[in-house]
């Protein structure tokens, strides 16, 4: 896996990114970025550990990361340029010691050691990045770049109060970065809830500077102390 894998200590300067984690905000919290895949951790994480992994493909052929998953996964997992793969390596397990299980909206688990290791990915631009924990979690990456409709996007998208944030900007380029920030926090959520789409991105609200929290969420998803958010670049 080493060899297929290029860990980074954090993600391209270009790239936004943000994780969610259903763990209180008055909760202690572990977090750790995984930098060498030669000394992977040795159990599974618990619910008061974030683990992280940020890198690049090291080659073209993913074939070897994808052993251990059935032939749908293997489909869907060959655009994610091993980062499937690479959870049962990095917990020291093969195929036979972790089964894949269906949570909220089916998003799919593992089960190790009797608890559920929750996990996420996402890839853009040639990075990957994963995180999973003993926690709900939800991780995103986007390429920030410019867009011509970007209000336009915002508007259909996002709460008011984030549109109001965004037209407030005084300069494009805080415009952009803003976005990306609501974009890939709210893309993070979603996907920790385990309900996607169907939650809508309009449904809750980020801080729009420093440590990103949430400052309104739906009932059903409340209170926001019951999430932890980190996102960059700030």
């Amino acid at each position: 896996l080493n060899g297929l894998l290029r860990p980074l200590p954090h993600p391209p300067a270009d790239i936004s990114w943000a994780w969610a984690l259903e763990r209180s905000t008055t909760a202690p919290l572990k977090t750790a970025t995984l930098t060498d895949l030669r000394a992977p951790p040795q159990r599974p994480p618990r619910e008061d550990e974030l683990w992280l992994l940020f890198a690049t493909p090291a080659v073209d052929d993913a074939t070897p990361c994808l052993d251990f998953l059935s032939e749908d996964a293997r489909a869907r997992a060959a655009r994610f340029h091993c980062a499937h793969g690479t959870l049962p390596r990095m917990l020291g397990r093969t195929a036979a010691s972790l089964r894949r299980t269906g949570g909220a909206k089916g998003k799919p688990q593992l089960a190790a050691e009797h608890r559920a290791v929750q996990f996420n990915l996402s890839h853009t631009s040639g990075a990957i990045a994963i995180a999973f924990s003993g926690a709900a979690v939800g991780l995103d990456m986007e390429l920030r770049r410019e867009r011509p409709n970007l209000l336009a996007m915002a508007g259909l998208a996002f709460a008011p109060e984030a549109c109001a944030a965004l037209e407030d900007c005084a300069d494009e380029t805080g415009r952009v970065a803003l976005f990306h920030r609501f974009w890939t926090l709210g893309e993070a959520y979603i996907k920790a809830t385990g309900q996607g789409v169907s939650q809508g991105l309009k449904s809750f609200v980020f801080t729009s500077t420093g440590a990103p929290a949430l400052t309104r969420a739906s009932p059903a998803w409340g209170p926001p102390e019951r999430w932890r958010f980190d996102c960059g670049p700030r």
